[in-house]
């Protein structure tokens, strides 16, 4: 990575603190709209967005945080990290509408009428994931 293009700390140490708070306020919600679902009684699951946050948290913290303070600063390494974690967390909100196919008049009762369960991933939701990781594979070629 050019040198003219490296965060500096501050900045650096903002994007990972902002980021970290995004993701753990979106799995949060996510996790108390889990339990209520299961107070109702009716099916819970993570969704595939929600491995997503998990996965970005663990790989930010240990990317941006927990190597650089061992002495394995690795600025490409997490500017990547950095740049996936807020993909991310700009996805969410997305794949979980799609996930309940908000972005149809006909939502999830399309698989209803059709005498069906509603799948694991809509199909509404596998376009956007599918748009999530060409973002996420986009950011890795642009940061090389």
């Amino acid at each position: 990575m050019p040198a003219d293009t490296m965060l500096n700390s501050e900045t650096l140490a903002t994007l990972v603190t902002a980021a970290l708070g995004l993701q753990f306020a979106a799995f949060g919600w996510r996790i108390l709209r889990e339990i209520q679902l299961e107070d109702e009684g009716r099916r819970t699951w993570f969704l595939v967005t929600d491995f997503f946050i998990i996965l970005s948290m663990g790989a930010t913290v240990a990317n941006c945080i927990v190597l650089p303070l061992a002495g394995h600063r690795d600025p490409l390494l997490i500017a990547r990290t950095v740049a996936i974690a807020y993909i991310v967390i700009a996805a969410h909100p997305l794949n979980t509408a799609a996930h309940y196919r908000l972005f149809s008049p006909w939502g999830r009762t399309k698989y209803r009428q059709q005498g069906r369960d509603v799948p694991y991933v809509t199909d509404q939701e596998r376009i956007t994931l599918l748009l999530t990781a060409a973002a996420v594979g986009t950011a890795l070629w642009l940061l090389q």
